[in-house]
């Protein structure tokens, strides 16, 4: 089968968040059952290149410009050899702008989380004392009250057209799916639950590792450090956990993030907040994949 991704994120050059992670691994795991497979993804060159024998790099600045510009890249690719499927991303619809050039070409969409779900778990509401604060300003300008509302739909139309669009939606989690339909993502009747793809001999190296419980365990959190990872749920279970195993060791890894508290990074945020067991707390910030593994 011939099979095509698109991404703006690929680990590398834009970057290895989750959506790129699961390019990389996913990709590679197809190219090495003989599949035909074509990442396009993006660069900061003027020119587009094969980074590899199935990783294609297009000019564009940000999600929003690589998508514009895909079919444009993507079309002369597929004319000479047509791909048999799309798989897209649900994030900023990346590859909604070849469904609409194919429509044709049987799509699948890639549940990561959209911009839309991101952006509702991070608004918070202003406090009803910065409301009166709003008001009051107002008012003194013989104004009325203008108040900051949280995401509206309407602004994220292209995401809800990908998932429309798509022939097969491709969900990791019961949750995530359960959760965009809560927000009117329109997924009932096609979506197809495929767990997050893992390098076997990585992770059969750590199983074969794996000890008994001591009483010195190892705690990792492995992600970006932000609200929606859970790392602050994480953090909360510390105290119980050193109640019981104070021998316990806890490591975070990854990118620091916002916190909940405005103008505060989350690895400043989590310093604080468990400033009486540092000792027992390493931050590592972001690391390389494999220094990871």
């Amino acid at each position: 089968m011939r099979i095509a991704f698109t991404s703006y994120e690929y680990p590398g050059e834009t970057g290895g968040g989750g959506i790129g992670t699961y390019l990389q691994i996913v990709s590679k795991l197809l190219h090495e059952q003989g599949h035909s497979v074509v990442v396009f993804t993006a660069t900061s060159e003027k020119s587009p290149f094969w980074e590899n024998g199935w990783v294609y790099r297009i000019p564009a600045t940000n999600w929003q410009s690589f998508n514009d510009l895909l079919p444009s890249y993507f079309l002369p690719i597929h004319c000479s050899k047509p791909f048999d499927v799309l798989e897209a991303t649900d994030f900023q619809a990346c590859g909604l702008s070849i469904k609409k050039a194919l429509p044709f070409l049987p799509l699948v969409v890639r549940l990561h989380t959209p911009l839309y779900m991101v952006d509702r778990l991070m608004y918070k509401p202003l406090p009803w004392r910065s409301k009166l604060r709003f008001a009051f300003g107002a008012l003194r300008k013989v104004q009325l009250p203008s108040f900051p509302s949280g995401p509206n739909r309407a602004d994220y139309k292209r995401e809800f057209d990908i998932i429309n669009a798509a022939e097969v939606v491709s969900s990791p989690s019961q949750s995530i799916a359960d959760e965009m339909m809560r927000l009117g993502f329109p997924l009932n009747g096609k979506t197809e639950f495929v767990p997050l793809p893992f390098e076997s001999e990585i992770a059969s190296r750590s199983i074969m590792n794996h000890q008994a419980l001591s009483n010195s365990p190892l705690i990792v959190f492995i992600g970006r450090m932000e609200i929606r990872k859970g790392v602050i749920e994480l953090a909360k279970s510390v105290p119980s956990i050193l109640k019981k195993y104070p021998k316990a060791r806890f490591v975070f890894v990854g990118a620091s993030s916002l916190s909940p508290r405005s103008g505060v990074d989350m690895i400043s945020y989590l310093q604080e907040m468990l400033k009486r067991y540092i000792t027992s707390i390493t931050f590592t910030n972001r690391v390389g994949r494999e220094e990871v593994f």
